[in-house]
């Protein structure tokens, strides 16, 4: 997919680093070389030019949305580490110290809101031990309501920054939900089934996995007879029926009155079994709707994934399997071996 919107948090962090590491290797390589000729502060400056140089890396590996959690952790710390030093050695008028406020913010947009929210309290406490060990140590004299002042900006940001990230992922979720749902069924869509099933290759890449194309048979004379809000009312039934029969697996509407069902860890054989159970169950059941009382029956195409299958290859399979159901009379299950052997395609007619 070119955008994912079940992940959407991790493009934003990705635009976000991009941005913000552009924006720090130019702060930093400008510091590095102001703090080596003007200030003499060769250690601050030796760190602020490491600085630029992995601002560069971490930009060029954002720009391609490879970075991951990790790194923008190290890359947080790195930060942390020269705003302490420099926090240390130079002086409180300086105002080094200002750059600390900038890590609230920065923590959420980057590390979300667990993340975000264990690594802001860790900043505040490593500064208050920089603060301290200069005041009992260096004997520096401070302003104490300059260091009120700037914990409460501290503290200001980190409330905001929670508030915003916990906000921001609610309504993430909303859209994902929104996105991967059918709006009129309720189970998931054909969108979701392209997201679940690339996820389901990889994390169960040695396993088997067979998908169910099932047609609700002559559903068009439902609505026809009794109306489209009838027929409406007729696939909310359905879908659910899916679901309550088979609750361990995904079930999907791909159009109309078609549905998917994605089999983890079920070969052709026991693919076969289900489909059959999921038949038996439609044919038996009456759908009780807007006072009407309708029966339909389903076909269903079956088929085995191979590795090397697309989605797309794959639903091409099931529904050629759902054609010949319906060609051979309906209310059947049509079967495709598994593509990685080619077997004889076989057909499996009910009474």
């Amino acid at each position: 997919m070119e955008s994912d919107v079940f992940n959407p948090s991790h493009e934003l962090r990705a635009a976000v680093l991009s941005c913000l590491s552009a924006f720090l290797a130019s702060v930093s390589l400008f510091f590095a070389l102001f703090n080596a000729y003007f200030n003499q502060s060769y250690l601050l400056s030796g760190l602020e030019f490491a600085y630029f140089l992995v601002s560069v890396y971490v930009y060029w590996r954002a720009r391609q949305s490879k970075v991951r959690i990790a790194v923008s952790v190290a890359y947080i710390y790195f930060l942390v580490l020269i705003v302490a030093v420099g926090t240390y050695i130079s002086v409180f008028s300086s105002a080094l110290v200002v750059w600390t406020c900038l890590f609230p913010v920065i923590n959420y947009l980057l590390l979300g809101r667990r993340y975000g929210l264990l690594s802001t309290g860790c900043v505040l406490l490593i500064q208050t031990l920089v603060i301290s060990l200069k005041i009992h140590q260096v004997n520096h004299v401070i302003d104490y309501r300059m260091l009120m002042n700037l914990s409460g900006v501290y503290l200001s940001l980190w409330i905001l920054s929670h508030i915003y990230e916990v906000r921001r992922k609610f309504s993430e979720q909303s859209l994902e939900r929104m996105a991967a749902r059918d709006a009129l069924t309720g189970i998931f869509n054909r969108h979701a089934l392209l997201h679940h099933f690339e996820n389901q290759r990889k994390v169960l890449s040695n396993t088997s996995l067979s998908v169910l194309i099932l047609d609700l048979d002559y559903f068009k004379k439902v609505n026809d007879q009794y109306g489209h809000n009838t027929g409406d009312k007729v696939l909310i039934q359905a879908a659910n029926l899916l679901r309550d029969l088979l609750p361990n697996h995904n079930a999907y509407r791909i159009g109309g009155e078609e549905f998917c069902i994605t089999l983890n860890n079920v070969d052709v054989d026991k693919a076969v079994h289900i489909a059959e159970y999921l038949r038996k169950k439609f044919a038996n059941h009456t759908f009780h709707v807007s006072g009407y009382s309708i029966q339909l029956t389903a076909s269903i195409g079956v088929c085995e994934c191979a590795a090397e299958l697309t989605l797309e290859d794959v639903l091409i399979a099931a529904d050629v399997e759902l054609y010949r159901a319906k060609q051979n009379g309906r209310n059947q299950v049509m079967v495709c071996g598994s593509y990685e052997n080619e077997p004889e395609q076989e057909a499996l007619s009910t009474a």
